[in-house]
Order: C-alpha cells, then sequence, then structure tokens
C-alpha cells in the first residue's frame, strides 16, 4: 500500500490531535503523509504530542471521596478523624427484610471492625442503607472492612434470598469530621434518622441503632464511645443523661442539609 493509499484510512492520532486542540496541525499533518510518507508523519506527530506534554503546566489532581454524578474527591481518610458513612442498596432496593438479616450485618460488621481495626461510635441500619460512625486505624482499614463486609452479607442476602449480583449500590459514602460540634450533630443525625424517616416515635424503640447503647445504657459489642462522648459526663449513667438531653433537641433542617451534602460530596464536615 502506497503512502497516498494508506492516508485513506486516518490513523488515531488524527483524532487524538483534534481532542487536544491541534485540528489545524492535525490537518496539515494529512499532507504530509501523502507527501513525506505515512510513517514519518505519525512519527512528526507522535514528537508533538511528547513536546505538548513535556510544556503543559501539570494540574494537581484534585479528587472526592464517593459522589454519584458529581466530581469526586480522594477517598484517603483522614486518619485523626472520625468519619460518618452511608452506604445503599442497589437502585435503593432494601437490604434488610427480616430480624435475622440484621443480626447476620452486625455480626459480620462486628467481625470485619476487629479484623480491620476500626471503631465504631454509632449506627443506625435503615431498610436499604445504612450510617456508621467509624473511626479507622490505618488508611487502608475502611476500605478493608467494607470490602470484607459487603461481600460476606451480599452472599448470605444472595443465598437468602435466591438471588444474583450486587447487591450494594456502588463504593461507600463517607465524610470526615473534624470538630467535635460537627461530631455531635452526626450523632444525633444517624441515631434519630429512624424518627425522621417515620419509622417509630422515639428512638429509643428502634432496635437496629446505637441509641439504647449511648443514650440508655444497653450492652452493645460494637460500640466503642468517643473520647467527646465520654466527656458529656463523670460517669455513665450522666453521659447517658445528657446525651438523651442532647437528642431530645431536634436538628435544623440546614443542620441535616449539611450533613447529607457533605457526605454525599465527601466533603469534611468542620
Amino acid at each position: 500500500m502506497t503512502a497516498v493509499e494508506k492516508c485513506r484510512v486516518i490513523h488515531p492520532a488524527f483524532f487524538l490531535a483534534f481532542f487536544w486542540g491541534l485540528a489545524p496541525k492535525a490537518l496539515s499533518f494529512v499532507s504530509n503523509w501523502q507527501i513525506k510518507g505515512y510513517y514519518r508523519a505519525v512519527a512528526s506527530l507522535a514528537r508533538l504530542f511528547a513536546t505538548r506534554a513535556l510544556n503543559s503546566p501539570q494540574k494537581p489532581f484534585q479528587g472526592q471521596w464517593h459522589a454519584g454524578g458529581m466530581p469526586r474527591l480522594l477517598r484517603t481518610p483522614i486518619i485523626s478523624a472520625p468519619l460518618h458513612v452511608v452506604q445503599r442498596g442497589h437502585n435503593r432496593c432494601d437490604v434488610f427484610h427480616r430480624e435475622n438479616d440484621y443480626l447476620v450485618y452486625l455480626a459480620a460488621l462486628q467481625w470485619a471492625l476487629q479484623q480491620y481495626r476500626c471503631e465504631l461510635h454509632a449506627y443506625t441500619l435503615m431498610t436499604n442503607h445504612v450510617h456508621l460512625l467509624i473511626s479507622p486505624a490505618d488508611v487502608d482499614s475502611l476500605p478493608r472492612l467494607f470490602m470484607s463486609l459487603g461481600s460476606r452479607y451480599c452472599q448470605y442476602f444472595n443465598q437468602q434470598y435466591q438471588r444474583t449480583g450486587s447487591l450494594w449500590g456502588g463504593r461507600y459514602y463517607a465524610s470526615p469530621i473534624l470538630s467535635d460540634e460537627q461530631l455531635m450533630r452526626c450523632y444525633r443525625y444517624i441515631e434519630l434518622n429512624p424518627m425522621r424517616a417515620g419509622m417509630t416515635n422515639a428512638p429509643s424503640a428502634y432496635h437496629w441503632s446505637s441509641y439504647r447503647c449511648n443514650g440508655e445504657g444497653h450492652p452493645d459489642d460494637l460500640v466503642v464511645p468517643h473520647e467527646l462522648y465520654l466527656r458529656l459526663g463523670l460517669d455513665e449513667a450522666a453521659r447517658q443523661a445528657n446525651y438523651r438531653e442532647l437528642c431530645a433537641q431536634a436538628l435544623h433542617p440546614q443542620e441535616i442539609a449539611a450533613i447529607r451534602r457533605a457526605v454525599k460530596r465527601g466533603n469534611p464536615l468542620e
């Protein structure tokens, strides 16, 4: 095949040039292929790309945590900060149907917390998603925990309900909490979620959250009190009473919106 005949098949580099904002250059190379030969033109175009790449200023990558349909932040957690984590069912489908489903999930969660060195301060299991307030010990603790937990529970769920495929709607959402004030708001946001959803009239009546532990002293092997929670009182009774009083104050709609926005975008709560 002659160089002219080869020009009838447009080389992929021609399209790369267009996407790089080099349409005029790309057009000139078509004629170069005819005159100088196919391979010489491709070499010239490769040199041009290399020069352009070396001379272009490198913009720092600004990632995001998990955010559906939005720019993503880096998922590297801030180790010293607790995280508000949310994971939803695929297409918002229910991930809990029966009492045993909740029990199996909590057992798998307890194992993963110990295995991957994470401390759980508060949680709520809703019908189609979960909320966790969690402090990972290492950078990879949280991703490994959710990989193990999601896989174990999905395997159980699929066997139990004779289904196949993914159970969870992508990866989890996570927002680091950088201030004491926001941390206590997240405690309340998570444990009062069933009330806001109209599932119960009192947080203590909902069995699948940590409120009965933090607010009433019921034993819960999953929960490790955060340092800030421990400062609510000199003993357990005082802490629980102060926490119940705090939870009796409804969160302002703007506070709720800020927490939801932060966890969806992966932004820190400060």
